[in-house]
């Protein structure tokens, strides 16, 4: 009889690239924690990235999306924020003090303000 191994459910973190720092202080954080975080610079050459990311997020168990001034506007970050909010499976994190909006304002979120990586925090 041939078993299967159980694949853990990742976290997957949506950002927009000028929250890098923050994201893999948060991807750091997460992994010192037990979880399984998959991340966006592991897609390998060659492969259609728009794909990879999809199915990342169709198989998250979690999608972590940063909030900033910045990510807010990115057509990108709200696509995986849909996406998210469509599987049940959304958790915002603010960077900065601000209002998220509709409909990603629906789910209350964690603030980061300030956060260097510290576990603790």
């Amino acid at each position: 009889m041939q078993t299967t191994a159980l694949r853990q459910p990742h976290i997957f973190i949506s950002f927009k690239t000028k929250e890098r720092e923050s994201a893999a202080a948060l991807k750091e954080a997460l992994e010192v924690g037990g979880f399984s975080v998959w991340w966006q610079e592991s897609i390998q050459c060659g492969r259609e990235w728009h794909g990879a990311i999809d199915s990342a997020i169709l198989s998250a168990g979690c999608v972590v999306v940063l909030w900033s001034i910045d990510s807010i506007k990115s057509p990108w970050v709200r696509h995986e924020a849909s996406q998210a909010v469509a599987r049940g499976v959304y958790t915002p994190v603010r960077l900065v003090p601000m209002e998220i909006g509709s409909p990603f304002d629906r789910i209350q979120a964690t603030d980061l303000f300030g956060w260097q990586g510290e576990p603790n925090h």
